[in-house]
């Protein structure tokens, strides 16, 4: 039980983790614009890579399944 609960946050903060890369790229992609249609341009011809927040989705899903597996009852 106390195993699970921990690799539950583990993953969970593993996500957040994986998120935060993704804002990270995603500013650091648009920082050079100027106008709200440089920062258009730019995520429309060269948008950053999406592999982080979706690994963040899958881990999120992960942690969902470990905190909802039901502990077994001892008769």
């Amino acid at each position: 039980m106390r195993h699970r609960k921990a690799l539950s946050i583990a993953t969970l903060i593993a996500a957040l983790v994986l998120f935060g890369i993704e804002i990270g790229m995603w500013i650091k992609a648009v920082a050079p614009a100027h106008t709200e249609t440089d920062k258009q341009n730019i995520e429309g011809h060269n948008p950053p890579n999406e592999i982080p927040a979706i690994a963040g989705m899958c881990l999120l899903v992960t942690a969902a399944v470990i905190a909802s597996i039901p502990t077994k009852v001892r008769h």
